[in-house]
């Protein structure tokens, strides 16, 4: 999903694309500098113990900055609620319609079939 600049990010993208100086930004806006202006940006407080350990992941190279760190984190959370969200709508699916003994005849050997024709 593309970010969609706000009023004011767009304005000064179309100075800068028109080669006007904007103040501080002077030179012509880069993809860099329209990322500040595109995103959102969430302000919060954490403990210094939490603050430490992401610092550490910063240091070891597993990200490469606190707000990377934090939006890696978000993606994941929203990810894994999206993910409990689906499954528990096809659990509530099967609860509504269970699968019959029709539809579920069969399916052992086929599954166990699958596994022995793999080359573990």
């Amino acid at each position: 999903m593309e970010a969609v600049p706000t009023e004011a990010a767009s304005h000064l993208m179309n100075r800068a694309a028109r080669g006007s100086n904007i103040g501080i930004l002077s030179m012509p806006l880069c993809n860099a500098k329209c990322y500040t202006y595109c995103m959102a940006q969430l302000v919060t407080r954490i403990d210094e113990r939490l603050a430490s350990d992401v610092d550490d992941l910063v240091r070891d190279g597993v990200v490469t900055s606190r707000s990377e760190a934090v939006r890696m984190g978000l993606e994941q959370l929203i990810d894994r609620h999206r993910r409990q969200r689906v499954g528990e709508q096809i659990t509530e699916a099967y609860r509504r319609s269970p699968q019959t003994v029709h539809e579920t005849t069969g399916l052992d050997e086929a599954t166990r079939a699958l596994v022995e024709e793999e080359p573990w």
